[in-house]
């Protein structure tokens, strides 16, 4: 199950056509639906099973994602492989059933192994951190439920992820202070409409109107200026993509297959 959700969690982000939710900056799916498939086939849980434990770790990944902040991504942690990590060792341990003690110790486990960063993009780093979230995921509720332990509240307590990340946080009360949050955050996943970053999405719909509405192709242009939230330019802006993978990390390479009229949805 461990290979498996490395395999599809790597293969399902490979080609950036994921969800997405803003709150955290990162694609709750990526990680949590592999891991839920792979331990899903092995324990032969049902369709409700599998659901659930999934829909659990969206909304545990998204919560976990928000208290890091867009400072934590900003930093240039990749959020889909970090929060993501906890989100499907939530998933994990639903379908192992695992009880308190074994969920506290495979969220121990699992936060000194979430990892991933951003440096990662436009190569195939990118979808092999959404793989690695789903497996370490598996390896941690596999090595708690064996009788392995951990640190007491990895995620919160001293010393602990979220510390560790954001020092301004300096215990778990954080964890418990989400009151003006929506009951569940899982609602507001958003889909992607291109297959690339979302951050250029924005851009690419810009551009789809202006060339529906003002004709504005090659052929009619003589130069094109874009602006963009400057925090995005270390997300998605590789001025000269060498590859495919580079492509979909790059404002200009995007902004042109527009004004070509290439598809940039498959």
């Amino acid at each position: 199950a461990k290979s498996a959700a490395f395999v599809n969690g790597t293969i399902g982000h490979a080609l950036d056509y994921d969800d997405t939710h803003f709150l955290f900056t990162g694609h709750p799916t990526a990680s949590a639906f592999p891991t839920a498939l792979a331990l899903g086939e092995e324990l032969g849980s049902s369709i409700d099973e599998i659901m659930l434990a999934y829909m659990c770790g969206v909304e545990i990944s998204t919560r976990l994602g928000h208290i890091l902040g867009y400072s934590h991504y900003n930093k240039g942690f990749h959020q889909t492989a970090t929060s993501g990590a906890f989100g499907a060792t939530l998933v994990a341990s639903k379908l192992l059933k695992l009880n308190a003690k074994q969920i506290e110790n495979a969220l121990g486990i699992v936060s000194t192994r979430a990892s991933g960063l951003k440096s990662q993009f436009g190569t195939m780093g990118k979808p092999f951190n959404a793989g690695m979230a789903a497996a370490n995921a598996i390896e941690a509720c596999g090595l708690a439920r064996r009788g392995f332990t951990s640190a007491s509240d990895g995620v919160g307590g001293p010393q602990g992820f979220v510390p560790a990340h954001q020092p301004q946080h300096d215990d778990c009360e954080i964890l418990m202070s989400q009151k003006a949050l929506p009951i569940f955050m899982f609602s507001d996943v958003r889909h992607k409409l291109h297959a690339c970053c979302h951050g250029t999405h924005s851009m690419i719909e810009a551009l789809r109107t202006l060339v529906a509405e003002d004709n504005a192709v090659v052929k009619n242009l003589v130069c094109l200026t874009i602006r963009v939230n400057p925090r995005w330019l270390k997300v998605c802006d590789i001025k000269e993509p060498r590859t495919g993978l580079e492509v979909k990390f790059s404002y200009a390479f995007l902004a042109a297959m527009v004004l070509h009229d290439i598809d940039t949805t498959t």
